[in-house]
């Protein structure tokens, strides 16, 4: 096993960006997407400057984890879909939101 480097969880439901250490290096292990829409989902993400760094979709009614296991270099922002019923969990290194 690898060295434990999330040693915090911020957790938050997508009717806003989910923000985590805006403007700073964070590592990220696991994101989590629950979707309990009816409809599939295409959630981004992007550092603090805006740039885009991957997708991940989510099946209507499901729960998906990402293995990311690598360093954001400017935070990390989850992209708001304008919906509560879609929720995603960040396991990272120190800071949080």
């Amino acid at each position: 096993m690898g060295l434990q480097l999330t040693t915090r969880q911020t957790p938050g439901a997508l009717d806003a960006d989910l923000v985590i250490m805006n403007g700073e290096t964070i590592y990220v292990g696991n994101i989590v997407i629950a979707n309990s829409s009816a409809a599939g989902v295409l959630v981004e993400l992007q550092n603090s400057s805006s740039v885009t760094k991957g997708w991940i979709y989510a099946p209507a009614s499901s729960t998906v984890t990402i293995q990311f296991e690598t360093l954001f270099d400017a935070g990390l922002k989850i992209i708001s879909l304008g919906d509560a019923s879609v929720l995603a969990t960040v396991m990272h290194s120190a800071g949080g939101r």
